[in-house]
């Protein structure tokens, strides 16, 4: 039996208004709808005006759902646009951090060589100063022995001046200057 055969006016003129029904929650389920809209006039309308509620019901959650994930799906697309921002400024910092330590290794490179010209240099300049000391001394020998030999020549001694210390250097001209 249908719903049409149900409400199919009767031959006595009357409609049949009371739906038997064996399931306990279906049967529940038109009480509910009965209770609910007292002002149809059948148990169909009654039931058809439930389930209309129902669906509006569901379609207005499933707009409101809708709404959450489109504002849930634009909050997502705005943080994956800010992590490529950060990535991208991220990459940018570690480039400027990587041209940073080549220089930083270029500049280490150039303070070890001119350590190592400064070193070479004060060593030659140690040499050259015991170098000049022995020519002073060899030229002072010299000069005494030439005088011995023609006596009655008084040898200047001493002709040349000490050289000054290295301290005494540095006063007066830095090791460094030029070299930067």
């Amino acid at each position: 039996m249908n719903f049409y055969e149900l409400f199919e006016k009767k031959e006595d003129g009357k409609h049949q208004q009371d739906v038997t029904i064996s399931d306990p929650k279906a049967a529940l389920a038109l009480k509910q709808a009965r209770a609910r809209y007292t002002y149809a006039d059948s148990d169909l309308e009654a039931f058809v005006k439930m389930t209309q509620d129902k669906e509006e019901e569901e379609d207005a959650e499933i707009e409101k759902i809708e709404n959450e994930i489109s504002s849930t799906e634009d909050e997502i697309k705005d943080l994956e646009a800010k992590e490529r921002q950060s990535d991208q400024n991220i990459a940018k910092l570690e480039k400027e951090n990587e041209l940073q330590d080549k220089h930083i290794q270029t500049l280490n490179a150039k303070e070890t060589a001119y350590e190592r010209k400064i070193d070479a240099m004060t060593r030659a300049e140690t040499e050259y100063r015991l170098q000049i000391e022995r020519l002073q001394q060899s030229l002072n020998d010299l000069e005494t022995r030439v005088a011995k030999s023609l006596k009655g020549f008084t040898p200047v001694q001493h002709r040349f001046k000490k050289l000054p210390e290295p301290e005494e250097l540095e006063k007066e001209v830095p090791y460094t200057a030029g070299l930067l």
